[in-house]
């Protein structure tokens, strides 16, 4: 129930659709205890268009070469390229 109660905190603080995705998607990578998290827009071709990555401190520089290796090698690749959701128990033991 917090992590819902932050989420709807934050949608509520700013009207920047990115800065809200960002910190929604911080809060759900705590609230899960995962690793990383990722959100991607794509164009029609699959090419990410823009990118909010939860990784620690990522600088911008490092943050496209993540985006292209999630997308060529990760499951977000493999869900674009299946046109199929996917629900993975644990990220650590999947291969994609």
């Amino acid at each position: 129930m917090h992590v819902l109660y932050e989420v709807t905190r934050q949608f509520a603080s700013t009207l920047e659709l990115e800065a809200v995705l960002g910190k929604v998607l911080e809060t759900t990578v705590r609230a899960v205890a995962a690793d990383a998290g990722s959100i991607f827009q794509l164009d029609q071709a699959g090419y990410v268009t823009r990118s909010i990555l939860a990784r620690g401190d990522v600088p911008a520089r490092v943050g496209r070469p993540i985006v292209d290796a999630v997308m060529s090698d990760g499951l977000a690749g493999w869900v674009f390229r299946q046109r199929a959701a996917a629900l993975i128990a644990d990220t650590r033991q999947d291969v994609r």
